[in-house]
């Protein structure tokens, strides 16, 4: 990562920092957060740069996380998406159409000891991945101050605030951070 690169993923984390129930990234406050990041991030081949071993929404994630001290928790498919750019996207849309909720490996963390979850996701079709939905139609999210955080356009991160309020999760606080698809960009 360049200087120019790097520079621009900390304003992220910070602008990230600023919305949370945090103040400056200090041990004590560290240790006090009650936050925890939960993400959904695709390697492969990406659109704009090729292939990816770090999906851009895990190195946003981890750059919050560095900036917070927050726990993170990766939503990973139990049937990974394909790793080329156009059959993804053409079985995230399948999903999408059909409201599908794939399996994710693992169990849902306990989030009773969180106050914030910092929600990250890639954005397909304008929405997050079908497997965010499925995590969040298990999670115990009601009273949490949701963040969703998504390397694309506030345009379609608002559309996704939409929806989450429409499913009716009981979530408080949804405000996205400004992580612009320059700020993570693989290059």
């Amino acid at each position: 990562m360049n200087r120019k690169e790097f520079i621009k993923v900390m304003g992220a984390a910070a602008g990230a920092a600023a919305f949370g129930n945090i103040g400056c990234a200090g041990e004590e406050t560290k240790k006090m957060s009650k936050s925890i990041i939960i993400y959904f991030s695709h390697t492969g081949e990406n659109y704009s740069v090729g292939v990816i071993t770090v999906g851009n929404t895990a190195k946003v994630a981890k750059e919050i996380a560095a900036q917070t001290g927050a726990e993170t928790w990766e939503i990973k498919e139990k049937n990974p998406y394909p790793e080329k750019y156009t059959p993804c996207i053409e079985v995230a849309k399948k999903e999408m159409q059909a409201k599908a909720r794939p399996e994710f490996v693992g169990e849902v963390p306990d989030l009773s000891a969180y106050d914030t979850i910092y929600l990250g996701y890639p954005n397909w079709w304008a929405d997050a991945p079908m497997v965010v939905y499925s995590f969040l139609d298990k999670a115990k999210i009601d009273g949490k101050k949701i963040l969703p955080f998504c390397p694309d356009s506030a345009r379609r991160r608002a559309s996704w605030r939409w929806r989450i309020r429409r499913r009716r999760w009981s979530s408080r606080g949804l405000r996205s951070t400004d992580t612009s698809r320059r700020t993570s960009r693989n290059r």
